[in-house]
């Protein structure tokens, strides 16, 4: 009788215990989160009119937020991948230094 018992706790244990397990969480989700900022890295003038700003991954700026101090006026701003185009109003000076500041998110 007590082995019969013995074995009665033994199945119940297991039985208790492979159904607290329950399905395991897919966790692959957040593996393709993105957490790091888009980084800034090259920046140069192809024509005498335009900035482009080059970028470690696919980034979105809105024209709103790029300041250029001395001011010269934004026509557009426009993105494709990790590639900022900044076309101006007027031709820029060579040689004149100018402090940009804009803010870029990530494009996803």
């Amino acid at each position: 009788m007590t082995k019969d018992f013995l074995g009665v706790i033994v199945v119940l244990s297991l039985s208790l215990g492979l159904e607290s397990w329950g399905p395991v969480p897919d966790l692959r989700a957040f593996d393709i989160l993105d957490v790091q900022p888009p980084v800034l890295v090259a920046i140069h003038s192809p024509s005498d009119d335009r900035l482009m700003l080059e970028f470690d991954e696919a980034v979105h700026m809105e024209r709103e937020s790029v300041r250029i101090t001395p001011e010269i006026p934004i026509r557009e701003v426009s993105c494709e991948d990790g590639t900022v185009t900044i076309l101006f109003d007027r031709t820029l000076t060579p040689g004149a230094v100018h402090a940009v500041e804009a803010e870029a998110s990530d494009a996803r």
